[in-house]
This record gives C-alpha cells, structure tokens and sequence, in this order.
C-alpha cells in the first residue's frame, strides 16, 4: 500500500492522525516550485489564468529551505514541481546537488514537460543527483499536442525522451510517465502505451481536476474521507511562500507564511498546521475556502498505473 493510501486509512479509521506528522517529523514530502514561468500554454493547467506574480527562486530562498530540512527530525523526498516548468531555470542542477547533499533529504524528484529538457540538462540532472523524474506528454500526435498545449514541441518533445531513456537506463534512474486523459483524444491509453512503454518505468494514466476552482467546478463525486495533504506534504513557491500542497501551486490562494521566516520543522508539527489538520478532518473549511472547491480526489493517486520494467 502507498504512503498515501496509508495516510488515508488511518485518517479515515482512527484518531492516530494527530500523530502522523509527529512520527514522521518532517513532511514527507515537499514540494519546491523553482519558477512558475511555463513553456506550455496548457489546456488542463491554469498557471497563466493565476494573477500572481512570476519569479524564480533565489539561491537564498532554497538555501533556507534546506538549512530547516538539515536540523530537522526525519527524512523527505524533494519534488522539484509547481505551477512552471522547472527545466527552464538554468540553475536547477545547482539546486539538485544542494539537495544530493543536504542531510535528511531522501529522494530527489523532478516533474517536467521535457520541452526543454535538452540532453545538457538531462546530464546535468542526473550528475547532480537526481533520483527520479516524472515526465508529463499526453498524446502521440504532433497535431493533438499543439492544440492543447499550444506550442509546436512534440517532436521535440519524443527527441528529449528518446535521451532520457538512454541515459537514464545507463544511470539507474527510474522515470516515469504522467498522461492526463482527455475525453477528445482517441485511444488514448493504447496509444500512450504502444508508444511509450519501452522508454518508461512506468506509465500513469490520471483524470483532469480544476486546480481549487481555477479549471471549472467541482466534479458531483463523493470525497473518499478528509485530504491527505495536509498530513504529508508541503508546496513551496519560488518566492518562499508556504501553502498546503501541490494543487495549490498555481495562484497560492492559502497563504501560510513565508520559509524566510518561519522554521519548516516548527511550522509543520505547530498550532496553525494542527488546527487546519483538524478543519479538514471534521471538514469545516470556512478558513479554507478552496480546499472545498477543490475535486483532487477525482484525479486520482493510483488511477492506473502500468509498471513495465
């Protein structure tokens, strides 16, 4: 069972969810936005409707970041995702070999397009330490992938998996495949599949969600139970600002401080983070307004997961 499954079962079961973050001491996962400037203009995702402002994080932010982590209690895993495209920031390699080499960090993930993830960058990535990567395409066809994420790239695209591939089977780094189902695109899964199954470790097939509003309204599906985000992971935007998770990750609606001023170990096992642990389990969440909008659950953690090799 996955960690998060896990986490489900005891929220859901028990009152041991008081403990979880205790036990773990650190997020178990955090999430570091490194800019949220894209290379995509993507039908399933908002980043561009977001008002907030663009930026990259400063070497000052992430060094923050990783001095908390350091002194922690505990391990993590790092995701190098947000609402951008990581691989346009020409420091990432910095930032992955801090992380390599900051106590407590575990594995070091990376989410990416692979638009620009040029055979320069994948060496890069993978000399400074990187344990894992997650690329998202959701077509075979050149035509399909301008239209809906309206740039002309798949070919470009596949030339940048067909590197990955190699170097990452010679490396030993796993990577994975993220296909968002779109209810226009035909055969969709076979296709991903026939397609992709030899370059990837895995693929995975999820639903499309509304991004906490900002993509549509929430799907009629009942909640399987409270979120499990607020027991295991944090999202870090590239200005420092602390919000609760990934599907927050293009406007930042839920603003929990900053990291340049708050301890990341204090704040995650301290008073504001119980008390909006406890509103998401008896699921009063006037302070939380987008959390009820948001239909996450309907995305889907184990949608459908093919594991090739």
């Amino acid at each position: 069972m996955s960690l998060a499954n896990k986490i489900k079962d005891y929220v859901k079961h028990t009152r041991l969810y008081k403990l979880l973050p205790i036990y773990y001491g650190l997020p178990r996962q955090i999430c570091i936005e490194v800019t949220n400037d894209c290379n995509l203009r993507c039908a399933k995702c908002p980043t561009y409707d977001a008002k907030r402002g663009r930026g990259y994080m400063s070497m000052e932010v992430f060094e923050k970041i990783m001095s908390d982590i350091a002194k922690a209690r505990g391990k993590t895993d790092l995701s190098f995702t947000g609402g951008g495209e990581p691989t346009i920031f020409e420091e990432l390699p910095k930032f992955i070999e801090l992380a390599r080499k900051t106590r407590n960090v575990d594995k070091i993930r990376l989410v990416t397009n692979a638009l620009d993830l040029t055979p320069m960058m994948t060496d890069a990535l993978i000399a400074a330490g990187l344990d894992e990567m997650n690329v998202s395409l959701d077509t075979t066809d050149a035509k399909v992938y301008a239209q809906i994420n309206r740039v002309d790239g798949y070919d470009r695209v596949v030339a940048n998996i067909d590197y990955l591939s190699q170097q990452a089977r010679s490396a030993g780094v796993p990577i994975n495949l993220k296909v968002t189902l779109y209810k226009d695109v035909p055969d969709q899964i076979a296709k991903m599949k026939a397609s992709f199954e030899s370059k990837f470790n895995s693929i995975r097939f999820t639903n499309m969600h509304n991004w906490l509003g900002l993509r549509g309204k929430q799907k009629e599906v009942k909640k399987p139970g409270p979120c499990i985000y607020p027991f295991y992971q944090v999202q870090i935007l590239w200005d420092g600002q602390l919000t609760l998770c990934c599907q927050d990750s293009m406007e930042g609606f839920i603003n929990m401080g900053n990291i340049n001023s708050i301890d990341l170990m204090e704040y995650w096992l301290g008073p504001t983070m119980q008390k909006t642990r406890d509103a998401h389990i008896k699921d009063d969440l006037a302070a939380f307004p987008v959390c009820a909008t948001c239909d996450a659950h309907t995305y889907a953690f184990d949608k459908e997961i093919f594991r090739l090799n």
